[in-house]
Parts: C-alpha cells; structure tokens; sequence
C-alpha cells in the first residue's frame, strides 16, 4: 500500500510539473520595455480562434490592437468577446469599433457586477490563456501595473473550467447591436458627467488645480521620467482638461523652452490663456503662425504646418526646446508633423489626443515607445 501512495503522490506531482511548465508571469514593466499588449499581439496574431472577457474597453484598448484585429478579421477565423455595461465605463465608440469586425461576435454580460478579465487562444487544439488583472484598455495593456499568468496547455483541467465559466456567461449575455449602443449612451454620458464639472471649474477665474484624474496622469508621466523615458502619450476624452494637464505637467519639469504643436491656429490663444492660469500671467508665451514670428518667446506655441517650415525649423537647434507637447497627436503619423518630431531632440516629448483611432494606432503609440500616462 505504501508503494502504491508514493506512487500515486508522484504521478500528481507530474501532472502538476507538466501543467505548469508553460506557467508565465505577465506584467507591465516600462523600464525592462515589457507589455502586457506583447502577449496579446503575438497570440491574437497566430491564433485559430480567441475568447476576450473584459469589464472594460476603452477606444485606447481597442486601437492598440487594431492591426492584429483586422488581420484575424480577414482570416476566417472566430473571435468572441465578452463584456459589461458594469459602472457604465465602457467607451460607446469603442463598442461601435467593435461592431465593425464580421469574424468577431461581441455580447454584454448584464445580470450582476462583471469583473473579469481574460484572454484565451487557441492554435491547433492549443489553449492558451492570460488570466488576471489587465483589461482592454491601452493604460491595463502597456503602462498600468497589471498582474497576469498566462497558461499554455492541452490539459483539460483549469483551461477548461474556465472556458466552461466563459460559455456559461456568453450563452446568458446580450448581443452586441447599434440599438443597444444608443439605449447605453445616455447612461455613459450621465456616468462622465463630473468631467464637465471639472472642465468647468478649470475654466474660471481661479488658479486651477489638478482633478483626479490629473493628478493621477501627473505621478504617471513622473514616474515615466524616473524611468528614465523621454516621452510619453495621453489618451484621454474630449473635455477632461488635457491641455491643463500638460500644464501642471510642465510645470512640474520647469523647462527653460518649450514648445506647444497644434494642428489648427485657433486653438493656439486658448492654449495660451489654460498656459498662464496655470504657470502665471507673466510668462514670455509667443506664437508661430502664418502671421506671427515670436521667434524668441520661451514658451512658442506653434502650428504644426508653421513649425514645419524648412525656413522655420532651420532657425532651431535640435535641442533648443527642453519640453515639446503634441496636441491631437493622433496626428502625428502624418508628414509634417512627423519631421518636426524627428528634428527635435527635447528632455521630453508629450503626446496628447482624444481619438488615436484616426490613423495607424502602432504609428502612433509606438511615437511615444507605449508610454501610457
């Protein structure tokens, strides 16, 4: 009896050695250049078919893996994701992002608080899963600190009660559809609301202070510089006070120069004005427009099409600006704009848009080395 229990001991031992072989720790680390969207990207790409159950998806989440989606959605193959309307957080142009892909069904799970979050892959009856802590957001994806384990396995153990709890939630789950985006929108504009509560109040006549959501993107991008990056991009809703933040931000760094691109002239004055509440009334802030040279001005903001002049950008040492900061960096990709990002040389280059969906989203966040603030 003793040798058939030292026997039976071992052959567990063995199973649990050959599950957990293919055990992997899968988390953020800027500094070491490791992301979780690594994983994501290498299996979405060789994979027959996936199953995403995500409580939250932003428009960022969806665009940092737009290139894999649309290759798998050429493939004939199966993609399932599953999702909430939980805290009314998911992004309604990301649900509609969604909707766009034939070869991928997406579903609503909305019977009770819906947390989940897990990738599975399968290849050549292979399962592969990341379980854990990232959701499909490019913060969770590339900058958040995210815990996952990823298992590769034939086993039919855990990879299949998990896939047994995901086809559970999926057969009781919602389809995605255009009417049940548009009956959701008004629930998610009611949960953003506060944002324009703060937009308004940064908007008075008192010195502005950063919002929460400031405040949290200021430690970031702080915590990206003590890494020793040199640049950063943020992704954040119309109206939640981007320019503010790039405000605070620099005025935390203390640049000698800076420079503000911008895409159209009119932005320029009320960039200035959020610039002075912020920084003071007393700044040598000038301009670089069609009609306005303020050449010698320590803090320019410039159009891009100005700037990228070669008469204009000639006049600048690659390393004359100490900060540089691209609004409606989503534009980034495009000619001009790039040759004034690879000209300057600046301690940092901040990237700020709305809708980075608008061009290739790995020419966008790769600009700014996937630093997610």
């Amino acid at each position: 009896m003793q040798g058939e229990s030292s026997k039976s001991v071992s052959n567990l031992v063995n199973r649990y050695m050959e599950c957990t072989e293919d055990l992997n720790f899968i988390y953020n680390s800027p500094e070491n250049e490791q992301k979780v969207i690594t994983t994501v990207s290498k299996n979405l790409e060789t994979c027959d078919s996936f199953d995403f159950s995500v409580a939250f998806i932003s428009m960022s989440g969806v665009t940092a893996l737009l290139q894999e989606l649309r290759r798998f959605n050429t493939g004939n193959k199966r993609g399932r994701i599953l999702t909430t309307d939980y805290l009314n957080f998911n992004d309604p142009e990301a649900l509609e992002k969604l909707l766009e892909f034939d070869d991928i069904d997406v579903r609503i799970y909305t019977k009770e608080n819906f947390h989940t979050k897990a990738y599975m892959f399968t290849k050549d009856g292979k399962t592969t899963a990341l379980v854990g802590s990232s959701n499909l957001t490019a913060g969770a994806l590339c900058q958040n600190k995210e815990w996952n384990l990823l298992v590769s396995s034939n086993e039919v153990s855990l990879l299949t009660e998990i896939q047994n709890e995901f086809e559970s939630m999926w057969e009781n789950a919602e389809y995605l559809t255009e009417e049940w985006i548009i009956d959701y929108i008004p629930r998610f504009k009611k949960s953003k609301r506060h944002h324009e509560e703060e937009k308004i109040e940064l908007e008075s006549d008192k010195a502005p202070k950063p919002n929460l959501m400031q405040m949290d993107a200021l430690r970031n991008l702080q915590s990206i510089r003590d890494s020793g990056k040199d640049r950063a991009l943020i992704v954040s809703a119309t109206g939640t006070g981007k320019t503010y933040l790039s405000a605070f931000d620099v005025k935390n760094f203390n640049p000698k120069r800076l420079l503000f691109l911008v895409h159209r002239d009119k932005i320029l004055n009320d960039a200035i004005d959020s610039y002075k509440k912020v920084l003071g009334k007393d700044i040598k802030a000038g301009k670089l427009t069609g009609e306005r040279k303020d050449f010698d001005s320590d803090y320019l903001f410039s159009t891009t099409q100005s700037m990228s002049l070669d008469h204009n950008l000639s006049r600048f040492d690659p390393f004359y600006f100490d900060y540089i900061v691209c609004d409606e960096a989503h534009r980034s990709a495009a000619s001009h704009y790039k040759k004034i990002i690879d000209y300057f040389k600046p301690k940092f280059l901040l990237g700020m848009t709305a809708t980075p969906e608008r061009t290739d989203a790995k020419e966008i966040f790769s600009t700014f080395d996937y630093n997610i603030a």
